[in-house]
């Protein structure tokens, strides 16, 4: 059937037309199915004889189904059903999206093709003509191409239209995440993460003192009507500055400020250092009132005299360049064009890179959070930072949110880090719907901000691989769930946006409750969502920590154990040698050599060498070139196989010493996706044949191209990359 298929489409491709007796044919070997629908999702189109062609197969290969458009998604729904040992066995289930789905939220741009010319379908414009090809670009860097030359002409232009409709709908509340009504029968199986979403007094409250600075700072209320549309209801100053009280809800010394700050984001709290240095953010003046900016910022100097402040204009790019760089990524990365094109151009994939600048945007923002660690940080004199940008909403939230991960341990797990993206970018009010949700906007000022950052973070984890609770792939899907449109969390511009758009109107006395994107349960089940764990991270929380004291590692327990000696013999006592002796010092003064600062803050090398693109996020769609056994995916897998052995051989050791004691042995449930032992999932060994590509969990199954790319500069890139944090780089703890 598959070759019968095969044919047809290339015959179709070359312009032969499919007779009626071909087309019945075709109908007694497939049967018509429909999708399943989310509760409050609609059909609003639908249109049959649709093709969707592969990748890179220059339109003549490909599926042949039906097309379904909804409130949600696009939906294609394949007439070919393969048999069961053929259907792709691994990879990551979205319930939300099957593989064939698209979100309408993610579309980009939709581009009809027709004798080689391409015309990009706007908005608000009725569509009249016949479209032969249509060719769907997406923001997650995938393109999805469709053939139309078999569907109805009628029902061909009404489905267009209906298309372009609901992919760029004119108001924010006609987004599906205002219809979907998700199952909220257990909050705690829908956020597996704890995450404090900083949207009342106590979630700051609970920050201070949790950073041990309540003292220092507090948090004010002076916002909570709104006095100003661009600054959240509650954020914290300085304790000195109330001059008439300290209650947070008659700051009147702070109201008259917001007139004087662009977008009256006046100076805020982000952090505070050991109970000492602070990091505080604020917009540029507005006026030439030097001497109210002056007055604020003594106040601030009246929590820590010494204070550094960052114009960070001066060292970060523009949101133009910084826009222009990442257009060009995309045009980079996409998988757009035909395959002997895309030959053509890996040859010069390595000049086409370093002309995005987009690698050293990246390294000119970490060195920026980079320096403001080391002000903060500094033993002799540590510095209180003020991060000072035009609106205060755009890198100063990626500044200060690296700045944290840097610092503090807390915000490089799984709910730390989406904690802080709640307090420096959701509460902060970084505009995700203009940047990403408004197909309308296409002004200068606004940027992919929180990509840059997101990259940012991956690069960090390639310098400390084990100090993250997440892994690599969490990061992609997180990127992936800002452009869903299904979940309230990335949707808004402001607390006072959302506040506006969920509250009783004229039209409806119910107040809308939006699902939130750190519900992950709502997308993937259990064992889905163990692929957003670090193995590295697991491996050593519980077998270093727990095999040798909870926060310990064998060179924090040095002192007490050198010094123990047996008065006959000098042996040191404890099970160590000599030779063990001399490997944890030496271990020590590695460590001190690569740590400037003490604690748990990482050291992130400021070097060209060290930035790379990031393989999984960018080039996961770019089929001709993914590499099966290698890649990111195939190293996280033999990291969790490896960290599954290890916990097993340590829980075995200690099963020895319970069953002397007659103590019970509980067994352990596994937290990695590869190597568990769950009955649901059969465990995954090194030679199986779920053995993932280099864009696993995003593409699975299928067999490898009969074009070998191993050799050329992108698959080079791809193999290679991944790997440069065992060559010497640093060493593991």
């Amino acid at each position: 059937m598959s070759k019968k298929f095969k044919s047809y489409v290339n015959n179709f491709a070359d312009g032969k037309e499919c007779n009626d007796e071909e087309k019945t044919s075709n109908s007694m070997f497939y049967d018509k199915k429909e999708p399943s629908w989310l509760p409050g999702e609609v059909l609003i189109g639908e249109i049959g004889d649709i093709q969707k062609f592969n990748v890179f197969s220059d339109r003549k290969q490909g599926h042949l189904g039906t097309l379904f458009c909804t409130n949600f998604r696009l939906c294609f729904i394949s007439l070919e059903t393969l048999p069961t040992d053929q259907q792709s066995c691994s990879g990551q289930k979205n319930k939300l999206l099957k593989d064939d789905d698209i979100a309408l939220t993610n579309i980009e741009t939709l581009t009809q093709m027709t004798k080689g010319r391409r015309r990009d379908l706007q908005p608000n414009i009725k569509f009249t003509e016949r479209v032969k090809t249509l060719e769907i670009s997406c923001k997650d860097f995938s393109v999805h191409t469709f053939g139309f030359k078999m569907a109805n002409r009628h029902d061909e232009k009404k489905f267009i239209n209906s298309l372009i409709h609901h992919a760029f709908p004119s108001k924010v509340t006609l987004k599906f995440a205002f219809d979907y009504k998700g199952d909220k029968s257990d909050i705690d199986s829908v956020m597996p993460y704890p995450t404090t979403l900083f949207n009342s007094l106590s979630d700051f409250e609970n920050e201070l003192k949790r950073l041990n600075c309540d003292t220092l700072w507090r948090v004010t209320c002076l916002n909570e009507h709104y006095e100003t549309q661009n600054m959240p209801p509650y954020f914290v100053v300085p304790n000195s500055a109330a001059l008439e009280t300290k209650d947070p809800y008659r700051d009147t010394n702070f109201k008259g400020l917001f007139g004087h700050y662009n977008d009256g984001r006046i100076p805020a709290w982000c952090y505070t250092y050991r109970g000492q240095s602070s990091l505080v953010r604020m917009a540029h003046l507005k006026t030439d009132r030097q001497d109210r900016d002056t007055e604020v910022k003594e106040q601030i100097g009246l929590v820590h005299k010494k204070k550094l402040v960052l114009d960070i204009h001066e060292h970060c790019p523009s949101l133009k360049d910084l826009s222009i760089s990442f257009d060009k990524l995309k045009a980079l990365c996409m998988p757009i064009g035909s395959l002997k094109d895309f030959w053509t151009n890996d040859t010069l994939w390595y000049n086409a890179l370093d002309s995005t600048q987009w690698l050293d945007h990246i390294l000119a923002l970490l060195k920026v959070a980079m320096d403001t660690v080391s002000a903060l940080t500094d033993q002799l004199h540590p510095k209180t930072v003020i991060l000072q940008e035009f609106d205060d909403r755009d890198f100063n939230c990626a500044i200060s949110s690296l700045v944290q991960i840097i610092l503090d341990p807390y915000y490089r797990t799984i709910g730390g880090f989406q904690s802080l993206i709640q307090k420096e970018w959701i509460a902060m009010a970084h505009r995700f719907h203009t940047t990403y949700a408004d197909s309308s906007n296409h002004s200068e000022s606004v940027s992919p901000v929180f990509m840059l950052f997101l990259d940012s973070v991956w690069q960090i984890m390639q310098q400390h691989p084990s100090e993250f609770e997440f892994s690599e792939i969490y990061l992609t899907i997180l990127w992936d769930s800002v452009h869903l449109g299904i979940f309230g969390t990335f949707l808004f511009d402001s607390p006072h946006d959302r506040q506006s758009r969920c509250t009783p109107d004229k039209f409806s006395d119910q107040v809308t409750h939006l699902m939130s994107t750190w519900e992950w349960s709502q997308q993937f089940d259990h064992n889905e969502l163990l692929l957003f764990k670090n193995p590295l991270y697991i491996a050593k929380a519980e077998v270093i920590d727990i095999g040798q004291g909870a926060g310990t590692h064998d060179a924090d327990l040095l002192p007490d154990q050198v010094t123990n000696k047996d008065s006959v013999n000098g042996d040191i006592t404890g099970g160590l040698t000599l030779s063990d002796y001399a490997r944890i010092k030496e271990t020590r003064e590695f460590r001190s050599s690569q740590t400037k600062h003490s604690g748990h803050v990482l050291d992130v090398i400021i070097s060209a060498a060290k930035i790379k693109l990031w393989p999984l996020c960018y080039l996961r769609w770019a089929v001709p070139i993914e590499i099966y056994g290698g890649g990111s995916s195939v190293e996280y897998l033999q990291q969790c196989l490896l960290v599954e052995e290890v916990i097993g051989l340590n829980k075995k050791m200690n099963s020895l010493d319970r069953r002397a004691s007659e103590t019970k042995v509980h067994q352990r449930k596994s937290q990695l996706y590869f190597g568990g032992r769950d009955k649901h999932k059969q465990p995954v060994t090194s030679h199986d044949d779920r053995v993932p590509t280099s864009s696993f969990p995003f593409i699975t199954g299928g067999a490898p191209s009969s074009k070998t790319v191993l050799g050329t500069p992108l698959s080079l890139y791809i193999e290679k990359s991944d790997f440069h944090h065992y060559e010497g780089d640093e060493q593991e703890d």
